[in-house]
């Protein structure tokens, strides 16, 4: 899985520093995130097996799921609440009975530097 984190800023996206991350046999895709104050909101964008499931957690605690659709895509929102000044966000990935890797960043909280 290769993702990109990317910070929304006045409603535009726009490059973070490199939070880039991969693992093989997994799809691709991006996130973007706000995050301040504790609370972590974003959407990540992803592509692979049509069907697979989803399921993001940050810091732990379950923050969103969904699956691929019939092309392989998906767009899928989170929310949650982060235990310090860095959030850790996982995104994991299942294909039927078949588990593949996870994936996770580190958000920053607070205003983007």
């Amino acid at each position: 899985m290769t993702m990109t984190a990317v910070q929304t800023e006045d409603g535009a996206a726009s490059p973070l520093a490199e939070t880039t991350f991969e693992l093989p046999d997994a799809p691709s895709g991006w996130l973007w995130y706000l995050a301040e104050g504790g609370a972590v909101t974003g959407a990540v964008h992803v592509t692979g097996v049509p069907g697979a499931a989803l399921h993001i957690d940050i810091d732990g605690a379950a923050a969103g799921e969904g699956s691929l659709d019939a092309t392989g895509a998906a767009r899928i929102a989170f929310a949650g609440a982060a235990n310090g000044a860095v959030a850790q966000l996982t995104v994991s990935y299942a294909d039927g009975d078949r588990v593949g890797p996870s994936a996770s960043a580190e958000l920053q909280l607070g205003p983007r530097p």
